[in-house]
């Protein structure tokens, strides 16, 4: 028997929370259960699932262009929410990496904010224990180049789970360097100065059946990339899945592991568009499926027991939205 998992989608522009049921994994109903999430209108901000399966909203920008620098929790799926940290500890930050690691911790690692006026890239690296209510500086300073657009995913593999860093730009420069943390964020050993790969920033990137993936992205001579890598050993050897995605590379899309797939969702084209589209793949990326789903701009999902969480960037919105996949 099929287990219904579910996806919440939370967008910043439309004021409601919509519930999708997904039929046999091809078909998606969209409905509106609530709206005006409190937060208010924002892009750019992060979406993370954290302990206790509990979704945090974090920063970035309202639609007046003032930085934010608050948390949001929701217990119940995305119908309620409550702020829990006004003025997290960090700053008025943007372009940083959130993940939930492997004990549920939150770790907020890099961005950039504007030091006497200066746009100036971060390596520091923030751990929240109680879902965004609190943080802890890990490290003050990562061996890492301060960075923005980077790639970071958790490789949940106990005992041996670890956090990766990977890409991303340092000033105005595109990275291909992979570094590795083992205990969640205070010290990090350089992997490879240079991996395979060519120099890019904002790929998408998630952990799928024991590999961490890396779609898409965009180069050093901001070209959009088309093309999956994959590391089954957290960054020291990486293999080409693909040449080409069959489909028009993005930059910015989300990547998640949904449903034993790999999900591709929305993103930004070359013409610096909005991409209203959704690709699933159930073979490491080797073929896709396109998914019809809701018009609302580029995205920002992540997962957590079966459901997958969205927050667009690219529009001023405070939606959520939930879609029910049945697997």
């Amino acid at each position: 028997m099929r287990t219904p998992v579910s996806i919440l989608l939370i967008s910043p522009l439309l004021h409601q929370f919509i519930h999708a049921q997904l039929r046999e994994c091809e078909t998606y109903d969209w409905t509106a259960i609530a709206d005006a999430a409190p937060w208010g209108a924002r892009r750019y901000h992060s979406v993370v699932r954290a302990i206790n399966d509990s979704i945090l909203v974090m920063g970035v920008v309202f639609t007046n262009y003032q930085l934010q620098s608050d948390v949001w929790r929701s217990t119940d799926g995305g119908l309620s929410w409550v702020r829990v940290n006004d003025h997290v500890p960090f700053g008025l930050r943007m372009n940083y990496q959130v993940v939930t690691a492997y004990d549920d911790s939150v770790l907020v690692v890099g961005g950039e904010s504007f030091v006497r006026g200066i746009l100036t890239g971060h390596n520091d690296v923030w751990r929240s224990q109680d879902a965004g209510a609190t943080f802890v500086q890990q490290t003050t300073a990562a061996g890492w180049c301060g960075r923005r657009y980077h790639m970071v995913v958790s490789v949940n593999n106990q005992p041996n789970s670890v956090t990766l860093l990977f890409g991303g730009e340092c000033g105005s420069q595109k990275q291909h360097d992979v570094w590795q943390s083992t205990d969640l964020g205070v010290s990090w050993n350089l992997v490879t100065a240079a991996a395979p790969w060519s120099s890019r920033s904002r790929a998408g990137a998630l952990f799928h059946s024991g590999a961490v993936v890396m779609v898409s992205g965009v180069d050093s001579g901001n070209s959009l990339l088309n093309d999956i890598w994959a590391t089954m050993d957290a960054g020291y050897t990486w293999t080409q899945i693909t040449t080409s995605l069959g489909w028009a590379g993005h930059m910015g899309s989300a990547a998640v592991d949904y449903c034993d797939n790999i999900v591709i969702l929305g993103g930004v084209d070359w013409k610096s568009e909005n991409v209203q589209k959704m690709w699933v793949s159930s073979n490491m990326g080797l073929s896709w499926t396109e998914i019809t789903w809701p018009q609302l701009g580029s995205s920002e999902f992540h997962t957590s027991s079966g459901s997958l969480r969205w927050g667009s960037p690219c529009d001023w919105r405070h939606t959520v939205w939930l879609d029910k996949w049945v697997c």
